[in-house]
């Protein structure tokens, strides 16, 4: 219950300073009963939360599902749950019912809390999987689940946070209070060019409160600042202009795909607001976009590093000069923490050459602040701290002054839009459909959302390859992914690239997909890769 009490003594310090801005470019399906909320007022809101879950028996041996959106309402819920010692399950409702329904039933949750607008969507989820978790309209009174069951929670976290793995279904992040409290801590001290006045700042973020980006560092940022954060239910290039200056931020939160976006769009007299703006922290932006952008808006993206797994006490930040602008730097490692950069077979590297990077924390406690394991899942655990570092799967070199240059990633995954999309996954999906014999799915570069999924396809023996054929793989995938982890690309080929011992070649495979791509030689899905759409065949 400690964020919960932080929260109080930031009310008694912050009372009518805003805590929350909402800005009125979300949604339609949310609505907003204000525009603000203070300090105080969220205390109250949140104090209402805890005796409508009392009332319900809702106790520490419960973890509850949290589908409540980009709202302020997640934030003041995972504030009401942690001061009742109960876990919460973030969803990202841009995800598949399939893989909703693996969380669901993964995390062992007891209870689902919804928004009004996800209701049919969990209604379905109990039609087609016999999923008898009680629902929840963040709205009613609850009056009627008074009898709600113990549960059976066996972890003391605050979430449980679902992030793509490397060998399939996506894994449960365990965060403890001491990785929250850690990273509200690191981004209120870090200073330099991320510097937070107490009290005076607004941040501003477009990120998915299921995501640790928006769900941890901003929201414990600004929490421990007694700052104001802005949550705009997604990232709307034609009005973040607008929204940024009428919410009055200061700093604003982004992912590389963004910059490449806003800097697509026809230049404006106004285009520059570094009088207003401090700074954007994020990673990931192009090496030729990033010194343009500074340029035209007037302010830098500090860039940086961390993982789902490691919070802010395993975070890196360009947030000092030389900043090393263009060349992907993700900064000098910070004294809290140690690290190697280490060759396939475990040595360390000489300066400058490439290797994966393991980190842990300095001190006696070498997993301090970071996350306290996968969810019934310590074999993946042990795995990722082998040796006593976690091991990160990302390349990354290490300069002449101590700089990291972010290289490529070891682990097998499409980074699209800041989306981490595990290429097994995708396998698994496409391998089930009838007309697949086999299949090898690689990442390549796509100028706006940094790297697309391109899937190398076998047809099975009765199929042929057609445009009729890839579409039907297509919207099989569209059935069981997430709309952003279906293919892109589609290729019928004869032969799929492997190893010595008869593994997909990683390394070929994405060679080949880029030959495919430059050759013509595919069957394009990107228009069809939005969140609802659907095709008829």
């Amino acid at each position: 219950m400690e964020i919960y009490n932080l929260l109080k003594k930031q009310a008694r310090v912050f009372a009518d300073r805003p805590f929350f801005y909402s800005s009125d470019q979300s949604s339609d399906a949310i609505s907003y009963d204000t525009l603000q909320i203070t300090y105080i007022e969220a205390l109250h809101r949140v104090n209402l939360l805890i005796a409508k879950l009392e009332s319900i028996n809702i106790n520490r041996t419960h973890r509850v599902a949290v589908a409540l959106g980009n709202h302020p309402n997640f934030f003041l819920t995972l504030l009401a749950l942690n001061r009742l010692d109960v876990g919460a399950v973030p969803l990202n409702m841009d995800q598949n019912i399939h893989e909703i329904n693996h969380i669901l039933t993964h995390s062992e949750a007891s209870i689902l809390l919804s928004a009004d607008e996800y209701i049919n969507t969990f209604s379905k989820l109990a039609s087609d999987f016999k999923n008898v978790l009680p629902v929840l309209r963040f709205q009613s009174d609850w009056k009627d689940e008074k009898n709600l069951k113990q549960g059976v929670r066996s972890t003391t976290e605050v979430a449980i946070v679902y992030t793509s793995g490397t060998t399939g279904a996506p894994k449960g992040c365990i965060l403890s209070e001491d990785y929250f409290l850690d990273t509200g801590k690191w981004y209120e001290n870090i200073g330099g060019l991320l510097s937070l006045e107490k009290g005076e700042e607004r941040i501003l973020t477009p990120l998915p409160t299921s995501h640790v980006n928006s769900l941890v560092f901003s929201f414990m940022g600004v929490l421990s600042s007694g700052s104001c954060l802005v949550q705009l239910d997604r990232f709307h290039p034609s009005s973040w202009w607008d929204d940024v200056r009428k919410s009055e931020a200061t700093a604003i939160h982004y992912l590389g795909v963004m910059p490449a976006i806003l800097l697509s769009m026809p230049s404006k007299n106004n285009d520059y607001i570094g009088n207003q703006v401090k700074f954007g922290f994020g990673a990931g932006v192009e090496p030729d976009d990033h010194e343009e952008f500074e340029n035209r808006f007037g302010f830098p993206l500090v860039e940086g590093w961390a993982m789902t797994e490691t919070g802010g006490a395993g975070c890196m930040m360009v947030s000092e000069e030389p900043r090393h602008i263009g060349t992907r730097c993700i900064g000098v490692p910070p004294s809290q923490l140690e690290y190697r950069i280490v060759s396939e077979i475990d040595e360390d590297v000489r300066t400058g050459e490439d290797g994966e990077l393991l980190v842990r924390r300095s001190g006696a406690n070498k997993r301090s602040g970071f996350f306290s394991g996968y969810f019934k899942d310590q074999f993946a655990t042990s795995a990722a701290w082998a040796g006593g570092w976690l091991r990160t799967g990302d390349i990354v070199r290490e300069g002449n002054d101590r700089s990291l240059y972010f290289v490529d990633r070891k682990k097998n995954i499409v980074r699209r839009s800041g989306e981490n999309i595990s290429v097994s996954e995708v396998e698994n999906v496409l391998s089930r459909s009838p007309i697949v014999q086999r299949c090898a799915v690689a990442p390549v570069k796509d100028s706006l959302r940094g790297e697309e999924v391109f899937a190398c396809v076998i047809l099975d023996q009765n199929a042929r390859a057609s445009l009729r054929a890839a579409q039907s793989i297509f919207e099989f995938s569209r059935k069981y992914l997430s709309y952003f982890k279906s293919p892109a690309y589609i290729a019928f080929v004869d032969t799929i690239p492997v190893t010595s011992n008869q593994k997909i070649s990683r390394a070929q495979t994405k060679k080949l997909s880029e030959e495919l791509i430059l050759s013509g030689k595919v069957y394009s899905f990107i228009a069809l890769k939005r969140r609802g759409e659907r095709m008829i065949i």
